[in-house]
Protein backbone atom coordinates (compact mmCIF):
# COMPACT_ATOMS: atom_id res chain seq x y z
CA UNK A 1 0.00 0.00 0.00
CA UNK A 2 1.40 3.46 -1.21
CA UNK A 3 1.91 6.36 1.76
CA UNK A 4 1.31 9.99 0.92
CA UNK A 5 4.07 11.86 0.77
CA UNK A 6 5.01 14.29 2.79
CA UNK A 7 6.42 17.77 0.66
CA UNK A 8 3.37 19.78 -0.18
CA UNK A 9 3.56 21.72 -3.98
CA UNK A 10 2.47 24.63 -2.32
CA UNK A 11 6.74 25.13 -1.28
CA UNK A 12 7.32 25.37 -4.96
CA UNK A 13 6.34 29.25 -5.34
CA UNK A 14 8.73 30.33 -2.19
CA UNK A 15 11.48 27.98 -3.32
CA UNK A 16 11.66 29.53 -6.93
CA UNK A 17 11.51 32.86 -5.89
CA UNK A 18 14.46 32.70 -3.43
CA UNK A 19 16.44 30.65 -5.65
CA UNK A 20 15.80 34.23 -7.64
CA UNK A 21 16.60 36.29 -4.93
CA UNK A 22 12.80 37.50 -5.02
CA UNK A 23 10.21 37.89 -2.43
CA UNK A 24 7.92 34.72 -2.41
CA UNK A 25 3.95 35.00 -2.65
CA UNK A 26 2.51 36.53 0.56
CA UNK A 27 0.38 33.41 1.57
CA UNK A 28 3.36 30.93 0.49
CA UNK A 29 3.49 28.07 2.67
CA UNK A 30 7.83 27.69 3.00
CA UNK A 31 10.78 26.86 1.20
CA UNK A 32 11.64 23.29 0.00
CA UNK A 33 15.26 23.27 1.66
CA UNK A 34 16.54 20.18 -0.34
CA UNK A 35 15.57 21.78 -3.64
CA UNK A 36 17.28 24.93 -2.83
CA UNK A 37 20.68 23.62 -1.50
CA UNK A 38 20.44 21.62 -4.39
CA UNK A 39 20.14 24.57 -6.75
CA UNK A 40 22.74 26.95 -5.21
CA UNK A 41 25.45 23.21 -4.55
CA UNK A 42 24.66 23.78 -8.98
CA UNK A 43 25.32 27.21 -9.70
CA UNK A 44 27.91 27.89 -7.00
CA UNK A 45 26.01 29.68 -4.31
CA UNK A 46 25.10 32.21 -6.97
CA UNK A 47 21.87 33.11 -7.50
CA UNK A 48 19.15 32.01 -10.86
CA UNK A 49 19.02 34.42 -13.30
CA UNK A 50 16.09 31.99 -16.09
CA UNK A 51 13.36 29.79 -14.63
CA UNK A 52 11.68 27.63 -17.37
CA UNK A 53 9.23 25.14 -15.38
CA UNK A 54 7.71 22.79 -17.82
CA UNK A 55 4.58 21.49 -17.01
CA UNK A 56 3.05 18.20 -18.24
CA UNK A 57 -0.54 17.08 -17.05
CA UNK A 58 -1.29 14.21 -14.31
CA UNK A 59 2.06 12.18 -14.46
CA UNK A 60 1.66 10.44 -10.87
CA UNK A 61 4.85 9.13 -9.20
CA UNK A 62 3.40 5.80 -9.77
CA UNK A 63 3.69 5.99 -13.54
CA UNK A 64 6.94 7.94 -13.47
CA UNK A 65 8.47 4.79 -11.50
CA UNK A 66 6.15 2.48 -14.02
CA UNK A 67 7.64 3.95 -16.89
CA UNK A 68 11.11 4.92 -15.77
CA UNK A 69 12.98 4.75 -19.03
CA UNK A 70 10.60 6.79 -20.79
CA UNK A 71 11.80 9.54 -18.72
CA UNK A 72 15.94 9.24 -19.61
CA UNK A 73 15.56 12.53 -21.99
CA UNK A 74 14.01 14.18 -18.67
CA UNK A 75 16.90 13.09 -16.35
CA UNK A 76 19.63 14.33 -18.60
CA UNK A 77 19.00 18.13 -18.07
CA UNK A 78 16.74 17.25 -14.99
CA UNK A 79 18.49 15.07 -12.83
CA UNK A 80 17.39 15.88 -9.29
CA UNK A 81 13.61 14.23 -8.17
CA UNK A 82 11.93 14.82 -5.70
CA UNK A 83 8.25 13.52 -3.68
CA UNK A 84 5.75 15.79 -3.26
CA UNK A 85 1.99 15.80 -1.89
CA UNK A 86 -0.23 17.09 -4.59
CA UNK A 87 -3.27 19.36 -3.25
CA UNK A 88 -7.48 17.93 -3.02
CA UNK A 89 -9.10 17.80 -4.60
CA UNK A 90 -6.28 16.78 -7.52
CA UNK A 91 -7.59 18.75 -10.09
CA UNK A 92 -5.24 20.90 -12.79
CA UNK A 93 -6.50 24.27 -11.55
CA UNK A 94 -6.61 23.36 -7.64
CA UNK A 95 -3.48 21.92 -8.19
CA UNK A 96 -1.46 24.91 -10.71
CA UNK A 97 -3.05 27.24 -8.45
CA UNK A 98 -1.31 26.23 -5.32
CA UNK A 99 1.55 25.55 -7.01
CA UNK A 100 2.26 29.03 -8.14
CA UNK A 101 0.58 30.86 -5.35
CA UNK A 102 2.12 28.60 -2.57
CA UNK A 103 -1.30 28.72 -1.02
CA UNK A 104 -3.62 25.77 0.08
CA UNK A 105 -7.21 26.00 -2.42
CA UNK A 106 -9.10 27.12 0.11
CA UNK A 107 -6.91 30.63 -0.06
CA UNK A 108 -6.10 30.71 -3.66
CA UNK A 109 -10.17 30.40 -4.11
CA UNK A 110 -10.07 26.77 -6.75
CA UNK A 111 -11.53 24.31 -4.96
CA UNK A 112 -12.84 22.41 -8.10
CA UNK A 113 -12.31 22.02 -11.39
CA UNK A 114 -13.19 25.60 -12.41
CA UNK A 115 -11.06 28.33 -13.82
CA UNK A 116 -11.13 31.46 -12.26
CA UNK A 117 -8.71 34.25 -12.46
CA UNK A 118 -7.07 34.08 -9.18
CA UNK A 119 -6.92 37.09 -7.38
CA UNK A 120 -4.41 36.53 -4.64
CA UNK A 121 -0.73 37.42 -4.65
CA UNK A 122 1.14 34.78 -6.89
CA UNK A 123 4.68 34.14 -8.09
CA UNK A 124 4.29 35.73 -11.39
CA UNK A 125 2.93 39.01 -9.15
CA UNK A 126 6.37 38.37 -7.31
CA UNK A 127 8.47 38.57 -10.09
CA UNK A 128 6.92 41.46 -11.68
CA UNK A 129 7.44 43.39 -8.65
CA UNK A 130 11.17 42.42 -8.34
CA UNK A 131 11.25 43.72 -12.18
CA UNK A 132 11.18 40.27 -13.70
CA UNK A 133 9.47 39.50 -17.10
CA UNK A 134 7.49 36.74 -16.75
CA UNK A 135 4.78 34.46 -19.59
CA UNK A 136 2.97 32.09 -19.84
CA UNK A 137 2.98 29.47 -23.00
CA UNK A 138 -0.44 27.39 -23.16
CA UNK A 139 -2.63 25.86 -24.79
CA UNK A 140 -5.58 28.04 -25.67
CA UNK A 141 -8.63 27.40 -23.06
CA UNK A 142 -6.35 25.43 -20.71
CA UNK A 143 -6.25 25.89 -17.06
CA UNK A 144 -3.31 27.69 -17.14
CA UNK A 145 -4.21 29.91 -19.93
CA UNK A 146 -7.05 31.36 -17.89
CA UNK A 147 -6.00 30.85 -13.78
CA UNK A 148 -3.36 33.39 -13.93
CA UNK A 149 -4.72 35.94 -16.39
CA UNK A 150 -5.05 40.20 -15.95
CA UNK A 151 -1.39 40.52 -14.85
CA UNK A 152 1.05 42.54 -16.59
CA UNK A 153 2.76 39.96 -18.38
CA UNK A 154 2.73 37.84 -21.55
CA UNK A 155 0.29 35.00 -22.74
CA UNK A 156 1.41 32.76 -25.44
CA UNK A 157 -1.84 30.90 -26.39
CA UNK A 158 -1.34 27.53 -29.00
CA UNK A 159 -3.24 25.15 -30.21
CA UNK A 160 -1.55 22.28 -28.78
CA UNK A 161 1.20 20.81 -26.99
CA UNK A 162 4.02 20.55 -30.36
CA UNK A 163 3.13 24.40 -30.84
CA UNK A 164 3.57 25.45 -27.37
CA UNK A 165 6.90 23.46 -27.43
CA UNK A 166 7.86 25.78 -30.94
CA UNK A 167 7.11 29.22 -29.28
CA UNK A 168 8.83 28.45 -26.35
CA UNK A 169 12.12 27.59 -27.99
CA UNK A 170 10.97 30.91 -29.79
CA UNK A 171 11.09 32.77 -26.56
CA UNK A 172 14.20 30.76 -26.06
CA UNK A 173 16.15 32.38 -28.15
CA UNK A 174 14.67 35.44 -28.01
CA UNK A 175 16.06 35.90 -24.39
CA UNK A 176 13.18 38.64 -23.53
CA UNK A 177 11.81 36.55 -20.69
CA UNK A 178 13.16 35.29 -17.19
CA UNK A 179 10.52 33.09 -15.98
CA UNK A 180 8.90 30.81 -18.28
CA UNK A 181 6.02 28.51 -17.08
CA UNK A 182 5.26 26.01 -20.04
CA UNK A 183 2.00 23.62 -20.32
CA UNK A 184 1.48 20.38 -22.32
CA UNK A 185 -1.62 18.50 -21.54
CA UNK A 186 -1.70 15.52 -24.30
CA UNK A 187 -1.12 12.91 -21.59
CA UNK A 188 -4.11 13.83 -19.37
CA UNK A 189 -6.58 13.90 -22.33
CA UNK A 190 -5.41 10.65 -23.99
CA UNK A 191 -5.57 8.97 -20.23
CA UNK A 192 -9.07 9.96 -19.70
CA UNK A 193 -10.37 8.33 -23.64
CA UNK A 194 -8.51 5.40 -22.12
CA UNK A 195 -6.87 4.98 -19.62
CA UNK A 196 -2.87 5.70 -17.92
CA UNK A 197 -1.59 2.59 -19.41
CA UNK A 198 -2.54 2.50 -23.01
CA UNK A 199 -0.34 2.90 -25.55
CA UNK A 200 -1.72 6.28 -26.39
CA UNK A 201 -0.81 7.40 -23.13
CA UNK A 202 2.47 6.21 -23.27
CA UNK A 203 3.08 7.74 -26.95
CA UNK A 204 1.97 10.64 -24.88
CA UNK A 205 4.61 10.21 -22.18
CA UNK A 206 7.27 10.31 -24.97
CA UNK A 207 6.21 13.59 -26.55
CA UNK A 208 6.26 15.08 -22.66
CA UNK A 209 9.84 13.62 -22.69
CA UNK A 210 11.05 14.66 -25.77
CA UNK A 211 9.35 18.26 -25.83
CA UNK A 212 11.33 18.83 -22.55
CA UNK A 213 14.27 17.28 -24.07
CA UNK A 214 14.09 19.75 -26.75
CA UNK A 215 13.97 23.09 -24.38
CA UNK A 216 16.98 21.24 -22.75
CA UNK A 217 19.16 21.42 -25.77
CA UNK A 218 17.73 25.38 -26.56
CA UNK A 219 18.86 26.67 -23.42
CA UNK A 220 22.00 24.84 -23.95
CA UNK A 221 22.28 26.85 -27.11
CA UNK A 222 21.05 30.37 -26.14
CA UNK A 223 21.24 30.77 -22.35
CA UNK A 224 25.09 29.94 -22.07
CA UNK A 225 25.13 33.45 -20.10
CA UNK A 226 22.24 32.32 -17.92
CA UNK A 227 22.11 29.93 -14.63
CA UNK A 228 19.24 28.69 -15.90
CA UNK A 229 16.58 26.28 -13.79
CA UNK A 230 14.83 23.94 -15.02
CA UNK A 231 11.86 22.04 -13.84
CA UNK A 232 9.69 19.37 -14.69
CA UNK A 233 6.63 19.86 -13.17
CA UNK A 234 3.57 18.03 -13.19
CA UNK A 235 0.31 18.96 -10.84
CA UNK A 236 -1.04 15.53 -9.95
CA UNK A 237 -1.27 11.26 -10.40
CA UNK A 238 -4.08 9.33 -12.22
CA UNK A 239 -5.90 6.19 -11.61
CA UNK A 240 -8.34 3.95 -13.47
CA UNK A 241 -11.63 3.55 -12.70
CA UNK A 242 -14.29 0.66 -12.51
CA UNK A 243 -15.94 1.73 -15.77
CA UNK A 244 -12.01 1.26 -16.58
CA UNK A 245 -11.33 4.63 -18.18
CA UNK A 246 -8.69 6.73 -16.88
CA UNK A 247 -9.33 9.46 -13.95
CA UNK A 248 -8.32 11.49 -11.03
CA UNK A 249 -9.66 13.98 -8.43
CA UNK A 250 -10.03 11.43 -5.20
CA UNK A 251 -7.28 11.79 -2.26
CA UNK A 252 -5.45 9.03 -3.08
CA UNK A 253 -2.02 8.32 -3.20
CA UNK A 254 -2.18 7.84 -6.77
CA UNK A 255 -3.67 10.97 -7.20
CA UNK A 256 -1.79 12.39 -4.81
CA UNK A 257 1.65 11.34 -5.17
CA UNK A 258 3.86 12.97 -7.57
CA UNK A 259 7.71 13.24 -8.70
CA UNK A 260 9.13 17.14 -9.84
CA UNK A 261 12.68 16.90 -11.86
CA UNK A 262 14.99 19.79 -11.75
CA UNK A 263 18.10 20.46 -12.96
CA UNK A 264 20.31 23.66 -13.40
CA UNK A 265 22.11 24.52 -16.49
CA UNK A 266 25.26 26.91 -14.82
CA UNK A 267 26.40 29.85 -16.57
CA UNK A 268 29.08 28.90 -19.12
CA UNK A 269 30.31 32.34 -20.58
CA UNK A 270 28.68 34.46 -23.38
CA UNK A 271 27.37 33.10 -26.37
CA UNK A 272 29.63 31.77 -28.99
CA UNK A 273 29.99 34.53 -31.97
CA UNK A 274 29.20 32.52 -34.90
CA UNK A 275 31.91 31.35 -37.40
CA UNK A 276 31.81 32.24 -41.21
CA UNK A 277 30.66 28.93 -42.15
CA UNK A 278 27.84 29.74 -39.61
CA UNK A 279 26.97 32.85 -40.43
CA UNK A 280 26.71 31.60 -44.22
CA UNK A 281 24.82 28.92 -43.09
CA UNK A 282 22.72 31.69 -41.06
CA UNK A 283 22.25 33.57 -44.14
CA UNK A 284 21.48 30.86 -46.56
CA UNK A 285 18.78 29.70 -43.68
CA UNK A 286 17.69 33.06 -43.90
CA UNK A 287 17.03 33.05 -47.54
CA UNK A 288 15.61 29.61 -47.15
CA UNK A 289 13.36 30.82 -44.76
CA UNK A 290 12.08 33.69 -46.92
CA UNK A 291 11.59 31.10 -49.80
CA UNK A 292 9.62 28.83 -47.02
CA UNK A 293 7.56 32.10 -46.14
CA UNK A 294 6.78 33.30 -49.54
CA UNK A 295 5.61 29.30 -50.72
CA UNK A 296 3.49 29.47 -47.31
CA UNK A 297 2.13 32.60 -48.17
CA UNK A 298 1.21 31.80 -51.91
CA UNK A 299 -0.58 28.60 -50.12
CA UNK A 300 -2.39 30.42 -48.20
CA UNK A 301 -3.28 32.74 -50.57
CA UNK A 302 -4.48 29.67 -53.14
CA UNK A 303 -6.50 28.14 -49.65
CA UNK A 304 -8.20 31.24 -49.15
CA UNK A 305 -9.39 31.70 -53.09
CA UNK A 306 -10.13 28.32 -52.90
CA UNK A 307 -11.83 28.57 -49.70
CA UNK A 308 -14.13 31.83 -51.09
CA UNK A 309 -14.31 29.55 -53.94
CA UNK A 310 -15.91 26.89 -52.07
CA UNK A 311 -17.97 28.97 -49.82
CA UNK A 312 -19.66 30.83 -52.73
CA UNK A 313 -20.70 26.94 -54.43
CA UNK A 314 -21.24 26.52 -50.76
CA UNK A 315 -23.89 29.31 -50.96
CA UNK A 316 -25.12 28.46 -54.42
CA UNK A 317 -25.84 25.02 -53.68
CA UNK A 318 -27.49 26.24 -50.25
CA UNK A 319 -29.82 28.02 -52.36
CA UNK A 320 -30.35 25.48 -54.76
CA UNK A 321 -31.24 23.52 -51.47
CA UNK A 322 -33.64 25.87 -50.13
CA UNK A 323 -35.65 26.15 -53.43
CA UNK A 324 -35.73 22.03 -53.16
CA UNK A 325 -37.01 22.14 -50.06
CA UNK A 326 -39.18 25.29 -50.63
CA UNK A 327 -40.72 22.95 -54.18
CA UNK A 328 -40.62 20.06 -52.17
CA UNK A 329 -43.04 21.55 -49.29
CA UNK A 330 -45.12 23.36 -52.13
CA UNK A 331 -45.75 19.60 -53.56
CA UNK A 332 -46.02 17.64 -50.59
CA UNK A 333 -48.53 20.53 -49.34
CA UNK A 334 -50.35 19.98 -52.43
CA UNK A 335 -50.54 16.57 -52.13
CA UNK A 336 -51.94 16.64 -48.68
CA UNK A 337 -54.83 18.95 -50.30
CA UNK A 338 -55.75 16.66 -52.96
CA UNK A 339 -55.55 13.43 -50.38
CA UNK A 340 -57.70 15.57 -47.49
CA UNK A 341 -60.44 16.48 -50.77
CA UNK A 342 -60.20 12.80 -51.63
CA UNK A 343 -60.85 11.67 -47.72
CA UNK A 344 -63.64 13.89 -47.80
CA UNK A 345 -65.23 12.28 -50.63
CA UNK A 346 -64.68 9.08 -49.49
CA UNK A 347 -66.15 10.17 -45.96
CA UNK A 348 -69.02 12.07 -47.69
CA UNK A 349 -70.18 8.75 -49.57
CA UNK A 350 -70.05 6.62 -47.06
CA UNK A 351 -72.34 9.08 -44.86
CA UNK A 352 -74.56 8.95 -48.09
CA UNK A 353 -74.56 5.10 -48.11
CA UNK A 354 -75.01 5.03 -44.27
CA UNK A 355 -78.23 7.30 -44.38
CA UNK A 356 -80.06 5.20 -47.22
CA UNK A 357 -79.21 2.40 -45.47
CA UNK A 358 -80.68 3.76 -42.54
CA UNK A 359 -83.92 5.18 -44.36
CA UNK A 360 -84.63 1.40 -45.86
CA UNK A 361 -84.14 -0.16 -42.95
CA UNK A 362 -86.79 2.56 -41.16
CA UNK A 363 -89.13 2.22 -43.72
CA UNK A 364 -88.72 -1.62 -43.81
CA UNK A 365 -89.52 -1.20 -39.87
CA UNK A 366 -92.59 1.18 -40.26
CA UNK A 367 -93.75 -1.58 -43.37
CA UNK A 368 -93.52 -4.52 -40.81
CA UNK A 369 -95.41 -2.40 -37.73
CA UNK A 370 -97.91 -1.19 -40.30
CA UNK A 371 -98.60 -4.94 -41.45
CA UNK A 372 -98.54 -5.63 -37.63
CA UNK A 373 -101.02 -2.77 -37.27
CA UNK A 374 -103.48 -4.14 -39.99
CA UNK A 375 -103.43 -7.44 -38.82
CA UNK A 376 -104.67 -6.43 -35.69
CA UNK A 377 -106.94 -3.76 -36.20
CA UNK A 378 -108.11 -6.90 -38.56
CA UNK A 379 -108.26 -9.27 -35.93
CA UNK A 380 -110.13 -5.77 -34.08
CA UNK A 381 -112.47 -5.80 -36.29
CA UNK A 382 -113.49 -9.84 -36.93
CA UNK A 383 -114.22 -9.98 -32.88
CA UNK A 384 -116.46 -7.28 -33.99
CA UNK A 385 -118.44 -8.19 -36.68
CA UNK A 386 -118.76 -11.59 -34.80
CA UNK A 387 -120.39 -9.91 -31.68
CA UNK A 388 -122.83 -7.47 -33.80
CA UNK A 389 -123.76 -10.69 -35.88
CA UNK A 390 -124.45 -12.93 -32.80
CA UNK A 391 -126.13 -9.50 -31.10
CA UNK A 392 -128.12 -9.25 -34.21
CA UNK A 393 -129.26 -12.89 -34.55
CA UNK A 394 -130.62 -12.88 -31.27
CA UNK A 395 -132.39 -10.02 -31.58
CA UNK A 396 -133.73 -11.60 -34.69
CA UNK A 397 -134.46 -14.59 -32.90
CA UNK A 398 -136.35 -12.56 -29.82
CA UNK A 399 -137.91 -10.86 -32.65
CA UNK A 400 -139.53 -13.39 -34.34
CA UNK A 401 -140.93 -15.25 -30.47
CA UNK A 402 -142.22 -12.00 -30.19
CA UNK A 403 -144.18 -12.15 -33.72
CA UNK A 404 -145.43 -15.49 -33.00
CA UNK A 405 -147.00 -14.48 -30.02
CA UNK A 406 -148.91 -11.76 -31.49
CA UNK A 407 -149.83 -13.64 -34.42
CA UNK A 408 -151.36 -16.48 -31.56
CA UNK A 409 -153.12 -13.57 -29.57
CA UNK A 410 -154.62 -12.38 -33.04
CA UNK A 411 -156.43 -15.64 -33.46
CA UNK A 412 -159.45 -16.26 -30.99
CA UNK A 413 -160.87 -18.89 -32.63
CA UNK A 414 -158.59 -21.06 -33.54
CA UNK A 415 -157.06 -20.47 -30.00
CA UNK A 416 -160.71 -21.55 -28.17
CA UNK A 417 -160.69 -24.90 -30.37
CA UNK A 418 -157.14 -25.73 -29.65
CA UNK A 419 -156.97 -24.75 -26.30
CA UNK A 420 -158.94 -28.00 -25.25
CA UNK A 421 -156.95 -30.02 -27.63
CA UNK A 422 -153.88 -28.66 -25.77
CA UNK A 423 -154.93 -28.75 -22.68
CA UNK A 424 -155.79 -32.65 -22.80
CA UNK A 425 -152.78 -32.71 -24.52
CA UNK A 426 -150.63 -31.00 -22.09
CA UNK A 427 -152.18 -32.86 -19.34
CA UNK A 428 -150.70 -35.96 -21.29
CA UNK A 429 -147.47 -34.56 -21.36
CA UNK A 430 -147.64 -33.50 -17.69
CA UNK A 431 -148.53 -37.10 -16.74
CA UNK A 432 -145.87 -39.18 -19.51
CA UNK A 433 -142.94 -36.56 -17.74
CA UNK A 434 -144.01 -37.09 -14.41
CA UNK A 435 -143.98 -40.70 -15.29
CA UNK A 436 -141.03 -40.79 -17.10
CA UNK A 437 -139.44 -38.97 -13.63
CA UNK A 438 -140.93 -41.45 -11.78
CA UNK A 439 -138.91 -43.88 -13.47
Amino acid sequence: MMDFNSTKITRIAATLCKTMGVDPPALNEGVIDELYGYIMASTGAEKIDRIIMFNPDAIGQWTYDKYYDKFEPVRKYAPFEIELLSVNPPKTPVCFGSMYTGASPEVHGIVKYKKPVIKIDSIFDAMIRAGKKPCIVAVKESSMSKIFNRRDMDYYLEEYDSSVVARTLELIKQDKHDFICVYNQEFDDVMHRSHPNSYAAQKALDHYASSFELIGKQVEESWRCHNTLLGFATDHGTHREWYLLGQHGKNIPVDMNIKHLYGVLARTGKPKPPSPEEENNDNADLTKREQRKAEKDAKKEAKSKAKEESESEVRLSARELRHQEKEALKEERKEAKLKAKENAKKEKEKAAKKGKNSSSKKTANSKSKNTKSTKSAAKKTNAKDKKTSSKKTASAAKKTTAAKKTAASKSPAKKSASTGKSSTANKKTTKSASSSKKK
